[in-house]
């Protein structure tokens, strides 16, 4: 045997090791890491969309002028892994969600098995991440904003989804600046089942007369609906109302890591009521806060999430809706 032969096989039989070890490599990756490269593509043309238009695509559809066909638009839909013609289902997020501490909370891309969710392959993000699912991710994204009458009083509101009563002491109560004004990193869990609409009609021996609270947690933001009833109240919205309620804001205000942004004065249906957005720096938190005095009772409306989210889109539908009832 030459020397040159003995030198070729030896090559040969090195590069049929090194190609066998690169194709078992290839089969010890997880299914969840074998599809990252594709779903990762996905989100880049989606953010390549935003960056364009300033906009959120409507659907996957409007991303068919980045391909030279439609032929190609249709292998890239098809998911490698699961093997689904259409293998992803994007979800449109919230205009206001990019640049907040959201984003890498909220899903919008999602990889399909069999015309459902693939809850074991990762999921991405609008922040551009891609990842398996976690607590705390945001699914939910499309408000309802369906009207809701506590059955303690003559009011109704629309919240973006069910709320639940929450159970807390007068002492514990927005009226103070309590830890309603210091949210929590993670999701609360609703204290009791969503409430459902008090049916119309006549809510007398139904409302109570002390404190009560609904609260509903959407896409990171907490929405409450406080209240409470004395006859001092009416007294006080007779002769200054406003001075109770600005007292009310400087409560808030006592607090050091609390900063009042915005104050104005208001009425809803010729009631007093009080707007306020504050800040929570160290927290990064914002609220906004409307206090409302309606004959013997109070009202308290609150909306609080990460700094940079609490805006019109998601606050207006919520304020504007609130409406004093016919006792």
């Amino acid at each position: 045997m030459s020397f040159r032969f003995w030198i070729s096989r030896r090559w040969v039989a090195g590069g049929a090791v090194a190609i066998l070890l690169v194709l078992a490599l290839a089969g010890c990756q997880s299914e969840a890491e074998r599809s990252l490269p594709a779903l990762k593509a996905w989100l880049a043309r989606i953010e390549q969309f935003y960056q364009q238009h300033q906009r959120w695509p409507d659907r996957l559809e409007e991303l068919q002028e980045g391909f030279a066909s439609q032929e190609e638009f249709d292998r890239a839909l098809h998911n490698p892994v699961t093997g689904a013609q259409r293998g992803y289902e994007y979800v449109k997020p919230p205009e206001w969600v990019p640049g907040t501490a959201l984003a890498g909370r909220v899903v919008m891309l999602y990889q399909l098995r069999a015309d459902t969710r693939a809850d074991d392959l990762p999921v991405g993000y609008v922040s551009g991440q891609a990842r398996l699912l976690q607590p705390g991710d945001i699914t939910q994204t499309v408000p309802q904003w369906e009207p809701f009458r506590p059955p303690e009083a003559p009011v109704k509101v629309a919240f973006p989804t069910p709320p639940a009563r929450e159970r807390h002491s007068a002492a514990g109560s927005p009226l103070r600046g309590s830890d309603h004004t210091a949210p929590s990193g993670q999701t609360p869990r609703p204290r009791s089942q969503p409430s459902k609409p008090a049916p119309p009609g006549p809510t007398s021996g139904r409302e109570g007369s002390g404190v009560w609270s609904y609260q509903a947690t959407f896409c990171g933001l907490q929405y409450m609906l406080f209240g409470i009833r004395s006859a001092l109240f009416y007294r006080v919205a007779q002769e200054n109302p406003y001075q109770l309620l600005d007292q009310l804001a400087a409560s808030l205000a006592q607090n050091p890591k609390t900063q009042i942004r915005r104050r104005q004065q208001l009425q809803i249906q010729n009631y007093p009521a009080l707007d306020v957005e504050l800040v929570l720096p160290e927290l990064r938190h914002q609220f906004r806060v409307r206090w409302c005095l309606a004959e013997d009772r109070l009202y308290c409306l609150g909306v609080v999430g990460p700094e940079g989210t609490v805006n019109e889109t998601n606050t207006a539908p919520f304020f504007q809706s609130f409406r004093v009832l016919p006792p």
